[in-house]
């Protein structure tokens, strides 16, 4: 019994010690990481295109008539696979529903490619922060900064409340 004794009085200072590690870990970017992906000529810069070359596969992905327009048929059928067992279909198809509904800026039924990409239009405009239509390591390392100081200051308050 006195075996045991040392190593669970041990495990019990640990464990808790751990957990609340985990909870305090500082969420850091690593912004060459991304942007060595996204640059793909290597050049060492990021144009508009390479920006958008990953959104831009996932709508044509998810546009299967190949008409520049994802209906909901298509986003559901290109969801469909990330549907789990456990929740039923009228609640997947209310989630669907309000993602479709979201992306449909203009409320027309269908989600065109101008559409898809606004938000992340939105954000190469963050990152291009001297307007010259590419993305450099520095801006990256920049937006990514800010990025991380908005989410200490969202976890400070958080903590505060």
């Amino acid at each position: 019994m006195k075996k045991w004794l040392l190593p669970l009085a041990a495990l019990s200072v640990i464990i808790p010690a751990s957990a609340y590690a985990v909870d305090t870990v500082k969420w850091k970017p690593d912004a060459e990481k991304r942007f060595s992906v996204k640059d793909l000529n290597s050049d060492g810069k990021i144009s508009k295109d390479e920006f958008f070359y990953s959104i831009t596969r996932v709508f044509q992905k998810i546009d299967r008539s190949a008409d520049n327009h994802i209906s909901l048929k298509e986003m559901r059928a290109y969801l469909k696979p990330n549907k789990q067992k456990h929740v039923r279909e009228a609640q997947w198809n209310s989630k669907i529903n309000r993602i479709f509904a979201r992306k449909d800026l203009n409320k027309d039924n269908v989600i065109s490619k101008d559409e898809y990409l606004s938000k992340r239009t939105n954000n190469f405009k963050e990152y291009d922060q001297d307007g010259d239509q590419s993305i450099s390591l520095k801006e990256m390392r920049s937006y990514w900064d800010k990025e991380t100081n908005r989410l200490e200051e969202s976890r400070k308050k958080k903590d505060d409340d």
